[in-house]
């Protein structure tokens, strides 16, 4: 686990400019993770204490590159006109064998 910060609640730690958290491609993610740690001789006075942070994120927009990593094939490269048609041969065989069916009932 990488510390971005460790200080004392009333000091910035160097923490005065941003801070490069990481790069994401498009559609990326990423979990930021805030762990507190306070003293165990911390005193009892602090138990109902309250705190605020003041989170500012900000976002730097880079012209993609060739060398920039590509997203993972997905399959959705298919021939869409070829589904279409194989959809309406399986319904047009649907339709044909009920009639058939409805045919020797009678």
């Amino acid at each position: 686990m990488a510390y971005m910060f460790d200080a004392t609640a009333e000091q910035t730690d160097g923490l005065t400019d941003w801070v490069l958290l990481g790069t994401l491609c498009s559609g990326g993610e990423v979990n930021l993770d805030v762990t507190l740690t306070v003293p165990v001789t911390l005193d009892s006075r602090y138990g109902g204490a309250v705190g605020f942070l003041d989170w500012q994120f900000r976002v730097e927009e880079f012209p993609a590159e060739d060398t920039d990593p590509q997203p993972p094939p997905t399959g959705d490269d298919g021939n869409l006109l070829l589904a279409l048609l194989m959809i309406c041969a399986c319904c047009a065989i649907l339709f044909f064998t009920a009639v058939c069916k409805r045919r020797k009932r009678v």
